[in-house]
């Protein structure tokens, strides 16, 4: 079984907690690009569908879990709320979210 070779390396973060420079300092030298989720991934999917994001972490989990099923570790939830339609809208007011589309093209 062979190493499989990549054009590049990212890691999608969120920056509420751990977040440093000695993190980001610590990605760059590894090439690794960060994605940054501010402060929360959940907070950007809020956006996204025009909800509100503020709140600490559990109370955006939370108002979250409806739009994914309230199974939020299922990558499959997200498919019909955060369609391809829904991440293209969302490309102008969520940096994070360009960035990470721009990877696939």
């Amino acid at each position: 079984m062979g190493i499989a070779n990549y054009d590049s390396v990212a890691a999608l973060l969120d920056t509420d907690k751990d977040w440093s420079e000695a993190v980001a300092k610590n990605a760059r030298s590894s090439r690794i690009r960060v994605l940054k989720s501010e402060p929360l991934f959940e907070a950007m999917m809020l956006r996204l569908i025009g909800q509100s994001d503020i709140g600490d972490s559990k109370t955006l989990k939370a108002r979250l879990a409806p739009f994914v099923g309230n199974d939020p570790f299922r990558p499959e939830n997200y498919a019909m709320r955060f369609d391809q339609q829904c991440l293209e809208a969302g490309r102008q007011s969520e940096p994070t979210i360009d960035a990470l589309l721009a990877l696939f093209s």
